[in-house]
């Protein structure tokens, strides 16, 4: 397992449910896949750079100690770790295609320049970059 990429849906999505915390975990795995393939760098690596690429997901803002007190065990947590497990291992498959998302009760000055692809749970889905890396064209 990644400690840091289920780390990351659980500070994002761990109140989401499963189809949120698939769905968090889809945005991951795009620009993951994106990183991979765009810098020569290995897929397990390519999902920790995004996972902790600046000012992209909240739960790694200014007060991360939360993330350090994840509650062992939770079925969100062992859900995240499954999760992360099958990412690092090439093997999982995504239930959105979108490279951002935020929540219902915002609306951020670059929604307005991606396509929106949907809701899960509470949050929107948006592509803003229609590549997706292995597709056929």
């Amino acid at each position: 397992m990644n400690d840091v990429v289920a780390r990351t849906i659980w500070g994002e999505a761990r109140g989401e449910g499963d189809a949120g915390m698939h769905a968090v975990a889809s945005v991951i795995w795009l620009r993951a896949l994106r990183e991979a393939e765009q810098y020569g760098v290995e897929l397990k690596d390519a999902l920790e750079i995004v996972c902790l690429e600046k000012a992209q997901f909240s739960c790694w803002g200014a007060d991360e100690k939360f993330l350090q007190e994840v509650p062992y065990p939770c079925w969100q947590w062992e859900l995240c770790g499954k999760i992360a497990a099958e990412m690092a291992e090439g093997k999982f498959e995504a239930t959105i295609v979108a490279d951002h998302y935020c929540a219902m009760r915002c609306y951020p000055d670059w929604a307005d320049h991606m396509r929106f692809v949907g809701v899960v749970g509470e949050q929107r889905f948006y592509l803003e970059d229609d590549r997706i890396p292995g597709a056929k064209e």
